[in-house]
Formats: structure tokens, C-alpha cells, sequence
């Protein structure tokens, strides 16, 4: 066991992230709070032994998962979002519009403001009559308010614990508004607003803008019932279409310059205009965790093309996946963020590591490739299906 672990040495930053997720998932399922001086202390003596202890693979894992463990307390204590502590009814507001969300039944604003001396983030429905503010606006408003809801049983989602871990504060809706104050430009919310207005299309709302309910309740159970409502999601699949097509768009138009081509590949400065335009799609869509995991994914594979490496890689799937970790450590307990890393790991994997054989028809061989994808994918993502959802998908 020993020799396992010595030879598995160079390998070892492959482990990390699972490691770091045991640690943290440890900590997010544990009854009691430690105490954060103390969990201070453990994380630095932690980091310091990390840098020395070199070889000794077993010892180093342990630490590492106490380190995830001490990390996701300190994140937790140092976010301390402030939540309402008690209904509010008709409550007059004075806040600034950090961004509107179309649904395809009704319109939530995400406002920022001051209540009971402190700074929080709320989110409102608004009812039907009322004129919706652009974002960026300031507003006087009348507002009802509720503290984020616990699970209702057991093992289920907790929308209290997502809200804290997303600087929500409160919910609730918003019967009256009055607009205070336009900024004078905001590039990205006034793109958002025009291309919304002008579309008037729940698809570019899902699709392009990123708006979540947006979709039609009744088309929306089609799909989610045939196994792919992740689509109107936007995540790697859309990253990966944009970035594709704005590849050869660039790379198409580069190889028409013979002064670039000359000194470098066509396909660089393609990869960098084709990730700038990602970059522009990532704001439009507003920002969402999946969005912001699938751009870092693909700045890492564009990264590796461009500097000769070795673009699909366990470790960039790794390193993509700590960097996440990093940014927010309660991702590791959403069920898109394990759904999405599942899929990857299983999908890379397969290809890079396992290698299996593959017709010589060229027909044949995306056709395989296709049905392996597809089921490698499903195996992997069973068991986070059936612990979040209670069910597998057949």
C-alpha cells in the first residue's frame, strides 16, 4: 500500500479536488460550528506543513482534507451575509437595481439596499401592475419580505443555505416602485435591456441573456421529462457552440492575412479573438456559476493550445475544478456543480486515460463516440441524480 501511494506521487495533484470536496463537504454536513480562531490556526499550521512535507504522500492527503475542511469554515465566516430575521410586510425601501430577471410569467428584480443598518441583497417579484425599473436604476419601493426558507424535511434543498452562500438576504414581492435616479451608462446591463427589448424571445432570453425561468412552464416539463432541460442552462454546451463558431469565423478570417500567418498560426490570434467574444457572452448572460465554470474550462483549453500543451487533460479538469472550489467551496454541495464535474471527469477520462478502441469508419466511429459519451456521462452523474433527485435517468 505504501509503494501504491509513493508511485502515485506525481499524480497527486489529480486527488486534490476530491480531497478538498471531503474536507469541505465534512465541514458544510457537520452538526456543530468550530470555533474559527481555532480553525484559523489549524489552516496555517496546515498550509506551512503542506509546503514542507514533500514525499509523504498519506500525511499529505489527510492534510489537504483538513485544509478543505478549514478553508469552506473560513469562507463561511468571512462571506456572513446578513439575512432578514423576521417577515417584513409593506416595507419602504430605497435601493439600487443589481439586476432584472425575466421568467416567462413574471419579472424578479435583485436589489440592493439597507435595511435595520445593514447592507443586504434582495430579491422581489414584481406584481403585474407595477412599472419594472432597468438595472442600474435607483428606486424608492413598497416591498414585502420573507427570510430564506430552511429544507422542509431532511436531506432536502436547503434554499436558506443556497441564499447565504449567494449574498441573498431576503425574498418577497414588490407592490409599488418609483424610479429615483437612471445611471448614466452601464454598458453591460443597458446591452442586456436592449437586446431583451428588441428580441422579445424567451429563446434569446435563455439562451443569450441567461435568465432562468424564462422558458414556458409547459415546454419546460417536455423537456425536463426527455432528460434534457439542462439546455436552456447555460454551461459548457453553449460555451462550446459560441466558441466553436467564433473559432473558425477568426480562423477563417486570419488565414486570408499573409502577414499573420507567416510568423504564427492563424489559429492563435483566432483562440484569442474567439475567447474574447466568450468573455462578452459570459457578461451578457449574466455571470452564473455554470457559465463562469464552463468559460474557465475553456480559457484553459484554449491556454493549452496555444502553448503547445495538451488541451483535454485530467489536470486541467482539475485545475479548473480548484479554482472553483476556491471562488466559492459551497459549489462542491450543488447538484449542477457535481452533475457538471461527474460528467467532464467520466468524459475525459474515457477518452484521454481508458482510450478504447474506435471503428476506421468515420460514420461508425462518431456514432460510438457518441453512444460511449452518452453513457459514460449517465453512469458517472447516477449517483448525484439519485442522492438529489431520487430518481435515474434511463
Amino acid at each position: 500500500m505504501h509503494k501504491l501511494l509513493e508511485n502515485q506521487y506525481k499524480n497527486m495533484f489529480l486527488y486534490v479536488p476530491f480531497l478538498l470536496s471531503f474536507g469541505a463537504g465534512a465541514y458544510f454536513a457537520s452538526p456543530f460550528e468550530p470555533s474559527f480562531i481555532f480553525v484559523l490556526f489549524l489552516a496555517s499550521i496546515i498550509t506551512l506543513l503542506l509546503f514542507y512535507l514533500r514525499r509523504t504522500v498519506l500525511l499529505r492527503g489527510i492534510l489537504i482534507i483538513l485544509f478543505g475542511f478549514c478553508y469552506a469554515c473560513i469562507f463561511t465566516h468571512v462571506l456572513n451575509t446578513p439575512i432578514l430575521p423576521h417577515t417584513q410586510n409593506e416595507r419602504s425601501i430605497t435601493g439600487v437595481v443589481r439586476s432584472v430577471d425575466y421568467a416567462y410569467d413574471k419579472v424578479r428584480l435583485n436589489i440592493k439596499t439597507n435595511l435595520d443598518d445593514q447592507d443586504m441583497n434582495i430579491r422581489v417579484s414584481v406584481m403585474d401592475d407595477v412599472v419594472v425599473p432597468n438595472a442600474g436604476d435607483e428606486i424608492n419601493a413598497t416591498v414585502t419580505l420573507f427570510r430564506p426558507s430552511a429544507s422542509y424535511a431532511p436531506e432536502t434543498f436547503d434554499y436558506a443555505r443556497w441564499a447565504y452562500f449567494n449574498k441573498l438576504s431576503a425574498t418577497g414581492y414588490m407592490t409599488q416602485c418609483k424610479v429615483v435616479d437612471k445611471p448614466d451608462f452601464d454598458l453591460v446591463n443597458d446591452a442586456r435591456t436592449y437586446i431583451h427589448n428588441r428580441s422579445n424571445s424567451f429563446l434569446v432570453d435563455s439562451l443569450v441573456l441567461g435568465y432562468k425561468k424564462a422558458v414556458p412552464e409547459t415546454d419546460s416539463k417536455i423537456w425536463t421529462s426527455t432528460g434534457i432541460g439542462h439546455v436552456w442552462s447555460i454551461s459548457g454546451f453553449h460555451m462550446t457552440l459560441v466558441g466553436g463558431w467564433l473559432f473558425a469565423l477568426f480562423y477563417f478570417l486570419f488565414r486570408r492575412i499573409p502577414y499573420i500567418t507567416r510568423r504564427i498560426p492563424a489559429k492563435i490570434p483566432a483562440m484569442c479573438f474567439a475567447w474574447i467574444g466568450l468573455l462578452i457572452y459570459l457578461f451578457l448572460s449574466g455571470t452564473d456559476t455554470a457559465t463562469v465554470r464552463a468559460f474557465l474550462m475553456t480559457t484553459l483549453i484554449f491556454a493549452a493550445f496555444i502553448f503547445g500543451r495538451s488541451a483535454i487533460s485530467m489536470r486541467n479538469v482539475a485545475l479548473a475544478y480548484c479554482a472553483i472550489f476556491f471562488i466559492n467551496p459551497h459549489s462542491v454541495m450543488q447538484a449542477g456543480f457535481q452533475l457538471s464535474f461527474a460528467a467532464v471527469f467520466a468524459i475525459v477520462w474515457l477518452f484521454c486515460d481508458y482510450n478504447p478502441r474506435m471503428p476506421t469508419n468515420k460514420i461508425s466511429k462518431a456514432i460510438y463516440i457518441a453512444f460511449l459519451t452518452t453513457v459514460v456521462a449517465t453512469i458517472f452523474t447516477a449517483p448525484f441524480i439519485a442522492a438529489h433527485f431520487g430518481t435515474i435517468p434511463v
